[in-house]
């Protein structure tokens, strides 16, 4: 009777745990632990019809206000004048069986090898993933499957040996890899559209690695960045209303081109075809659920995503 009073207490203490709302401290410790070690591909070479790069500066990692400042249509100028500051924006949600960590990669340009009115190109960048880690009896539980931000379109990745979990729509998910420990991403220079597998990552070319500030290492290709949350004071989520940032139709504002996406508008292009009307970020466990359709025990009901408070605080009238 002792042995099974303590076993239901000790089920209740995982449940209750897994109920609460994640600290900033664990927030942070989640998405350290899972930070990617990131490729970045680097064109440092101008053509006669584009003098972008910068010497690759343009390919680099860079904060959102490497400026100084939360406006968006002097960033692509005003890369010429700052240093880049090698930064990725992270966020965590969760639900009691699953965590949903979405990591953003900004370029203050999105640029073309052609130069002519802007066309293809546009001030502010800003592609990422987000993966979903599945709760366990572990502290940072097991890495399942990835979605990975390339322009228009989310591409979809695995990384659990057991591919019973996934249902016919398997076929689309590729297997992601692993660097000591770390999942690892690649993004491409100039429209920098990211990928979880090597598909056009060119070692014999110009890269930077990119790992977490955590990782004790280093060579000639590394460089250490820092992790920023979104929900950060002053950080993108809290700059929604900030109207020298954002167009009405929450798209980053860009002097170039058309802008960029936040977060909360990934979406697959197909999305729309399968009349999809659930976001990545915004709704992380239906979106995968209902994309994937997980043969697990899975919940869709959220128990930390403070995201969505601050969506509803917007909307109060007052």
């Amino acid at each position: 009777m002792k042995h099974l009073l303590a076993i239901t207490c000790a089920c209740f203490f995982i449940l209750s745990s897994n109920a609460q709302e994640l600290s900033f401290e664990q927030q942070k410790e989640l998405a350290e632990h899972w930070a990617p070690i990131h490729y970045q591909s680097i064109r440092k070479t101008d053509s006669p019809f584009n003098s972008n790069s910068l010497k690759g500066k343009s390919d680099s990692l860079s904060t959102m206000d490497f400026d100084n400042d939360w406006i968006a249509t002097n960033n692509w100028e005003n890369l010429r004048k700052y240093d880049s500051d090698p930064a990725v924006y992270y966020y965590v949600a969760a639900t009691s069986t699953h965590y949903f960590i979405t990591y953003g990669y900004f370029h203050p340009r999105d640029w073309t090898r052609f130069n002519l009115f802007h066309l293809g190109q546009h001030e502010n960048d800003l592609e990422g993933a987000l993966f979903v880690v599945e709760r366990d009896s572990s502290k940072w539980g097991k890495l399942l499957i990835g979605y990975s931000v390339f322009h228009l379109s989310l591409k979809r990745n695995f990384y659990c040996e057991d591919d019973s979990i996934f249902h016919s729509s398997s076929e689309r998910y590729l297997p992601g890899l692993i660097e000591q420990g770390h999942p690892v991403s690649y993004q491409q220079p100039r429209g920098h559209g990211v990928k979880l597998e090597p598909s056009f990552h060119k070692p014999n070319r110009s890269y930077c690695r990119y790992i977490p500030a955590i990782l004790n290492e280093s060579d000639d290709h590394d460089k250490k960045y820092r992790l920023i949350n979104l929900l950060d004071s002053n950080q993108l989520i809290h700059q929604r209303n900030n109207e020298n940032f954002f167009n009405d139709d929450q798209t980053i504002k860009g002097s170039k081109g058309e802008g960029a996406n936040p977060p909360w508008l990934w979406r697959d292009w197909s999305d729309s075809k399968k009349k999809l009307d659930i976001q990545l970020f915004t709704d992380p466990a239906n979106y995968i659920l209902i994309d994937n359709v997980f043969s697990l025990h899975y919940s869709t009901e959220y128990t930390h995503h403070p995201y969505l408070n601050t969506i509803k605080f917007d909307n109060q009238t007052p």
